[in-house]
Formats: C-alpha cells, structure tokens, sequence
C-alpha cells in the first residue's frame, strides 16, 4: 500500500495535478470499472493500478484540451446544478397545441407569416410541403406561400396528426449575424432538442488569491446533460464572457474532483454553531433565502413577483425518510420537513449513477438542499432540488465507521 501511494505522488508531480484530484479520478474509475475488471481477472492491485493509469492518462488529455481550446481553468465548486431546458421541445410543444386549436385556414396563415413548415402526407410516397418562399430562398422575408411535393420528410419535424406534420422556423428576422456573416439559421427548420443549462459555481480562477465568488455558467448541448456534483470540490475549464461573473462552457469543460481546493474557502458550505444558528459559504451566499422548512420557502416563493420567480433560489434543511437505490445506479433521496407539523409534500432527490459515492449517510440525517420551489395547477408546493449538501450524517446501518476525511 505504501507503495502504491508513492506511485500516486510519483504520477501527480509527472502530468503535474495534485494528489488529491489524481486520487478522486482513481477511485472514480475503479467506482465504475472495478467490477469489469475484477471479471476479467485483474486482482485487487491491479485494478488498483490500471485505474489509476487511466486517470493519469484523463487528466493529461483534459489539460491538453483546455490548453487548445482557450479556456481558463477555475477551481471553486457547484452550488446551483438545476436540470436542463430544452427550449426546441417547449417550442415544438407549444406551436403543436397551437396548431392542433387552428384549422386549415389557420395553419397556413403561420406558414404565409414565416412560422412555420407543413406537411401532408399524400399516401403514396409523397408529401406536400407548405413553405414561405423567401425562406426557402433565403431572401428576404415577405409574406407568401408555395406548395411542392417532396419524397420524403426533412429530419427535424414532428407529427401534429396522422396526416399532418410541421416543422419551426429557426429564424424569420436576421439574416446575417452582428458581424456580418450569413446566419445559418435564417429560413432553416429549427433542431428537435435545443439544451440549456445554467448553474452556479462558487470559485475564482486558478492561481488567484481574491474570495471565491458566485459565476453563472452556461452550458448548452451535449455539455448541458451533464450532471455536475454540488459541493464537491475541483478545478473545471470555462471560457469568460465580456460580462463579469458569466462563464461558458467549451469542449475542455471537464470538471475534476479535488480535496486540495477545499482551502480557498474559509469555512465549510454549511454548519451550526452551537446556538442553532448557521454559517458557512453557503448560508452567507443564501441569506435571508435560507428558510426553516420546505414550508417556509414556499411561502417567501408565492410573495415574488413572476420575474423573480425565474431566478430565485432558495435554501432549507431536511431530514432524509428513505434511500432507494435506482436500477441503473443511483439513488433516489426522499426527504421532508424537520418539522412534523409541516404540511409541505416530501421532496425527492435523484442521485446519478456517477455520483452514488455522495450517499455515505442513513435515514435521519440532515441534508441542506438548494433549489426552487413552485406550484401545481393544484395549488400544492413542491420542491426542486439543484444542489445538496449532508449537514448532519448518520451512519448507514452497513456502514457506522464514518472517516474522518472532507471538510472539518
């Protein structure tokens, strides 16, 4: 064992990262590829080995990628991970039902106005489509129609019946982009999925010594499905906007786990004194948005006005009543309000399947969970969690030897 730990020190100090974030890609890899090799007749160090060959080997094509890409690397963690947006869906969704409400006459009407692409199936091959001409010309826009038979349909449509299918136009209005060049998406049919995600990330840039402070990151496509672990500490690579505070995500946006950038902060993401009262990163980013109870959030919710709904984050402590583990790994967390008088619905946090090394505590501890809440069409409130963190563990029954490792 001794020397398997001067190995990691020796392939830290070779691609230069620290022990820490070499370590946590290991036991990540070996987390999800132990099983696999142990099947094909690895013994223990083995795995051991090759995994952290592997990670010495990711961690060396990360940097290389940043290094290409422009990027600059950032070291702070996630506070914020809400789920993603697909903005093309809601907008197909929300033209279908319109579509669905408009007979004939109106549907072409949106074809004429630049809105959209129709298509009728003529049963024997075929297909109608009802597009605007300068559109389809990539002219200028006037109001029109033409209608051509065509073989088969485009890939980015979707059925509003069984005769009838329609696709979005991406852009009716620019032609160019600000700088000139041709706009790609003018006249085009608008894709089927369109991910967005915003979160949150509390850090500053490497090799800086200012307080880590809170910066938007957007991320979009592929990069938008990914789930990133909340309070986990690490180094990730971003691309800085012109606007203070707003970050892209690149293809060198990997984020890499490491203990060591624990010690930018001054104190843990969230604790009690011994008065009951909070502290920590977190409760002083939240302020008066840490509430008491699910409850409690809900009701500071209901009093914002609809813009504010949008943005607003809000923070609580809750207790854990069940763990169930989900069939590809995973787990789903139910929790509830501390407070058994609290009429709020218990609340469930989906663990990926990745990140299932998180859940090292049992039924009745206490986690801090982020996030927004909103209501039904039903007036009842519910709870979406973008972030968690384990305050107060206790110990699953298969594991009552809690280590001593993390913040202090």
């Amino acid at each position: 064992m001794v020397a398997y730990e001067q190995m990691i020190e020796k392939v830290a100090g070779q691609i230069k990262t620290t022990v820490e974030a070499l370590s946590a890609k290991a036991d990540l890899l070996l987390a999800q590829e132990g099983a696999g090799w142990e099947a094909a007749g690895k013994n223990e160090e083995q795995r051991k080995v090759l995994a952290l060959r592997v990670a010495a080997r990711q961690i060396s094509s990360e940097k290389a990628k940043l290094t290409r890409s422009g990027a600059t690397l950032f070291e702070g963690m996630f506070v914020s991970v809400p789920r993603e947006k697909d903005w093309a869906k809601m907008a197909y969704n929300k033209m279908k039902n319109t579509l669905s409400a408009l007979d004939e006459a109106g549907r072409l009407a949106l074809v004429e106005q630049g809105s959209v692409v129709l298509y009728e199936n003529n049963h024997d091959g075929s297909f109608t489509r009802h597009t605007n001409p300068s559109l389809m010309a990539k002219q200028s826009f006037e109001e029109g129609m033409q209608s051509s038979d065509i073989d088969s349909l485009p890939p980015r449509h979707m059925a509003l019946d069984a005769n009838t299918s329609f696709s979005l136009v991406w852009d009716k209005n620019n032609m160019t982009f600000a700088n000139g060049n041709a706009n790609f998406k003018y006249g085009s049919n608008r894709p089927l999925e369109e991910l967005d995600r915003t979160c949150l990330f509390m850090g500053r840039k490497e090799g800086t010594t200012g307080e880590p402070e809170i910066i938007e990151v957007r991320l979009s496509g592929e990069q938008a499905k990914i789930q990133f672990p909340t309070f986990v500490c690490g180094k990730i690579g971003l691309k800085p906007a012109a606007k203070v505070g707003l970050c892209y995500g690149s293809k060198a946006t990997v984020f890499t786990a490491d203990e060591s950038v624990m010690d930018i902060f001054s104190a843990p993401p969230f604790a009690l004194d011994d008065n009951g009262s909070p502290f920590g990163v977190v409760a002083d980013w939240l302020g008066n948005n840490l509430k008491s109870s699910i409850e409690a959030c809900g009701k500071a919710y209901a009093e914002l006005d609809q813009k504010a709904k949008w943005n607003t984050v809000f923070g609580t402590i809750v207790e854990v009543v069940h763990i169930d583990p989900r069939e590809n790994g995973g787990f789903i967390v139910t929790l509830g309000d501390t407070d058994i008088m609290s009429e709020a619905e218990v609340v469930s946090l989906y663990v990926p399947a990745d990140q299932e090394g998180e859940v090292d505590f049992g039924v009745g501890s206490e986690l801090l969970i982020v996030g927004s809440p909103w209501i039904t069409r039903e007036e009842e409130l519910r709870f979406m969690v973008n972030s968690w963190w384990c305050a107060n563990r206790i110990a699953p029954l298969a594991d009552t030897d809690a280590d001593g490792d993390g913040w202090d």
